[in-house]
């Protein structure tokens, strides 16, 4: 775990439930997990909402799982896809980013 999860404040743990039946089913049909998509919709909008109120956020997706459901007591059945660290940030100065040029990145089709 990076050095701004282990000093962060708070910590952020995002459970997925498992879909109904017939999302599941329509989500098998179409190949695609939706609860992955809407856990990164609800966890951006969170991420973005911390950001508007001065705080800094680090999605971490690589834990132990199964040591945080023991620390929360949460059953082994839990999923537990992602957490965020939560906390001010220690410089309020944000760094240059680096980015390809739109025209390298787009395409119309």
């Amino acid at each position: 775990m990076c050095a701004f999860a282990k000093t962060a404040p708070v910590l952020v743990v995002i459970e997925t439930l498992r879909p109904a039946l017939p999302a599941r089913l329509g989500g098998w049909v179409r190949g695609v997990y939706y609860p992955a998509i809407d856990v990164g919709i609800a966890v951006e909008h969170f991420v973005l909402q911390a950001t508007e109120e001065g705080l800094a956020t680090l999605w971490l997706g690589w834990f132990n799982a199964r040591a945080v459901r023991s620390v929360l007591g949460l059953p082994r059945s839990a999923r537990l896809d992602v957490m965020l660290a939560v906390g001010y940030p220690a410089e309020r100065t944000l760094r240059e980013k680096l980015r390809k040029p739109l025209e390298q990145i787009r395409r119309y089709l």
